[in-house]
C-alpha cells in the first residue's frame, strides 16, 4: 500500500508540474528614436500642468540632491501625523485613481 502511494503521489506531482510550463517568449526590444529633446517635453508637460491637463500631484522633474533641515525625528512625526489625518490615504487616492 505504501508503494502505491508514493507512485501515486510522484505521479501527480509531475502532472502538476507540466500545469506551470509555459511558452519560452522572447520580448522585443523598444528602440525609441524620437526627435523631442528632454527640455521640449519637459517644457510641454510644464504648458499641460498650468493649463490643467494634468493632475496637480504630477510630477515634473525630481531633485534628486536635497538638503533637509528637518531631522529625522520632525520627518517621522510629519509622517504619523499625515497618516493620522487621512493625508497619505487621500494621496494614494489620487495617485492610485481611487478617488
Amino acid at each position: 500500500m505504501n508503494t502505491r502511494q508514493i507512485f501515486t503521489a510522484a505521479a501527480l506531482t509531475l502532472a502538476a508540474a507540466g500545469a506551470f510550463a509555459q511558452e519560452a517568449t522572447v520580448e522585443p526590444i523598444v528602440v525609441m528614436n524620437g526627435a523631442t529633446t528632454r527640455a521640449e517635453v519637459i517644457a510641454e508637460a510644464r504648458r499641460a500642468l498650468a493649463a490643467g491637463e494634468l493632475h496637480e500631484s504630477a510630477q515634473i522633474e525630481q531633485d534628486f540632491a536635497v538638503d533637509s533641515t528637518l531631522s529625522r525625528q520632525d520627518v517621522r512625526t510629519a509622517t504619523l501625523k499625515s497618516i493620522q489625518t487621512g493625508s497619505v490615504q487621500r494621496l494614494n487616492a489620487q495617485a492610485y485613481n481611487f478617488g
